[in-house]
């Protein structure tokens, strides 16, 4: 059983239905879910608690199963393969795990380490497409990057060990980003081979969070209490969008694969149709917890959300049209409920 919401709103006059699902993903409701990603086709789905399990979907979410063969975990991001084969996820205190079968067993990678294991924060993990090429992050530790789908590590001494606080690749591999936090943005265009900083967009920003279309044009970058930035040109210049304020305490972005479509979360739920020009409160969002990570599908027609309490929401995105010029001022709301199977 699930419940689903049909949300209507008025965008300057316009009706707008969304359909937002909650998926039945969790035995024990009120965990405190953390993160969520999806292959391009939306058919493989994982879910992940903080602090417990991995929950994995290979039918789009209509079922689930929990993985026991690691326990119980900080759970702190993931990444996978086109096709949901590979993937690769970290643990906040403990490192990275590795999935070669779909999610069904993982095994840990005790060969990445840091300066100081027992007070490692892994915070970025990136994947490219076909699973050969992976990327990895945290506090007090240079960026790791296998190019062999994990058989073998490297961590790049170019960028330095720094508090990196998140990061983004390409669906190739070949371009990432990276983020410090309270510090800068930094780039590679060589697969992580050589990186550097870029100092345009300020040295001291609380960075959060990063996305970046499969071809490595568009970016996105959140900072908590501060705003958004977009990149249109691969990171060589950003543009700090003050529409929406610099109060919100930003979280995660995540975008489709044209860049079109964004998404991003705070204490609400926020979307743009036009590559980050504008952006709109999804409505309703702003009553279901603390939202934490966001994962848009390929194609920008909905994504999946998770906050803390409330579990997983699969949202629609793509009902009726958005009028780009209206603001959060300009939009009423009202809901009802209905109960299915």
């Amino acid at each position: 059983m699930f419940a689903r919401e049909w949300l209507m709103c008025y965008f300057v006059g316009m009706v707008t239905s969304y359909d937002v699902t909650y998926f039945p993903t969790d035995p024990y409701p009120g965990q405190a879910w953390h993160n969520v990603g999806l292959t391009p086709d939306g058919t493989k789905v994982v879910a992940m608690v903080g602090n417990a399990r991995i929950y994995v979907s290979s039918d789009s979410g209509s079922t689930w199963s929990m993985d026991t063969s690691v326990g119980i975990q900080f759970w702190n991001g993931v990444a996978m393969s086109a096709d949901g084969t590979r993937m690769a996820a970290i643990s906040f205190d403990r490192g990275v795990y590795l999935s070669t079968d779909g999610g069904a067993t993982w095994a840990a990678d005790t060969r990445v380490t840091t300066s100081d294991p027992f007070l490692a924060n892994w915070n970025g993990v990136g994947m490219s497409s076909d699973g050969l090429t992976i990327a990895v992050a945290g506090y007090f530790s240079g960026i790791w990057i296998s190019i062999d789908g994990g058989a073998n590590w490297a961590e790049d001494s170019s960028a330095g060990s720094q508090d990196w606080q998140a990061l983004a690749m390409s669906a190739d591999g070949t371009m990432m980003v990276a983020a410090v936090h309270d510090g800068n943005i930094w780039r590679s265009t060589d697969t992580g081979s050589t990186w550097v900083e870029d100092t345009s967009v300020g040295s001291s920003t609380p960075w959060k969070n990063l996305a970046m279309s499969a071809d490595g044009t568009k970016m996105a970058a959140v900072a908590e209490n501060d705003y958004l930035y977009i990149s249109s040109d691969s990171g060589a210049t950003w543009n700090q969008d003050t529409s929406v304020g610099s109060t919100q305490f930003w979280r995660f972005v995540s975008m489709s694969t044209d860049g079109a479509t964004m998404a991003a979360t705070s204490t609400k739920l926020w979307f743009s149709k036009d590559g980050g020009s504008t952006w709109v409160e999804h409505p309703n969002t702003g009553t279901h917890g603390a939202w934490r990570e966001v994962a848009v599908a390929s194609d920008g027609s909905y994504c999946y959300a998770v906050n803390n309490p409330g579990g997983l929401v699969r949202i629609s995105l793509t009902a009726g049209a958005v009028n780009t010029t209206s603001t959060t001022s300009s939009l009423t709301m009202t809901s009802t409920s209905q109960t299915g199977t």
